[in-house]
């Protein structure tokens, strides 16, 4: 693998959905993303409905090639037809109500798609970190996500001072983590290996 030379754009679909850029990193999230879904679940059609209404898209470039996508979304926990969303269908009502007891509003990371030549790099903790700082400029409390554990990305979020909600529950058929960071704890090129149980 060549020497990694790491670059990240940050777009917002409402402003950036008609430039190129926005359009090659779509292309990137389709193809993983339908890739994985198809090895799955059987599914042979992605939607974009996900890209499409993200707050912020934040992807990772090994300089000219698009390598690593993630998806910031915001939920306010009031709002019943946001708590409606398919976003939290895995969430047990123990995490729901979690959520709704300690926070107003919170991010999601959702769709995270890394090349299969870099999952052993440190572009997953890279990009995690850039939607961190993100979502701090939201009004959000929290940043929620699941996590692909035959990936080990429950590893590095925890390794990034995640907590966990939910443990080894089946999404898409694999075992899945629900994690969380709050406002004021995270990890920033730490190791921390300690495991956060809320």
């Amino acid at each position: 693998m060549a020497t990694n030379d790491f670059r990240l754009v940050i777009l917002e679909p409402k402003t950036d959905s008609h430039t190129a850029l926005y359009s090659e990193c779509y292309s990137f999230w389709k193809t993983i993303w339908s890739q994985t879904l198809k090895e799955l679940v059987q599914v042979e059609k992605v939607y974009s409905d996900a890209f499409m209404s993200s707050h912020k898209v934040v992807a990772l470039f090994n300089k000219f090639e698009c390598i690593g996508i993630g998806l910031l979304h915001t939920y306010d926990l009031n709002n019943p037809c946001h708590l409606d969303h398919s976003y939290f269908k895995a969430f047990s009502s123990k995490s729901i109500q979690f959520f709704k007891s300690n926070f107003l509003k919170i991010a999601s990371i959702n769709h995270i798609a890394i090349h299969p030549d870099f999952r052993k790099s440190n572009g997953p903790s890279v990009l995690i970190e850039t939607i961190y700082k993100e979502f701090l400029k939201t009004d959000s409390e929290a940043l929620v996500a699941y996590t692909r554990n035959n990936r080990k990305i429950n590893d590095i979020a925890y390794q990034l001072g995640a907590y966990s909600i939910d443990r080894d529950i089946l999404n898409h058929g694999v075992s899945t983590d629900i994690v969380f960071f709050d406002r004021e704890n995270f990890n920033f090129g730490d190791q921390n290996e300690k495991l956060k149980t809320a």
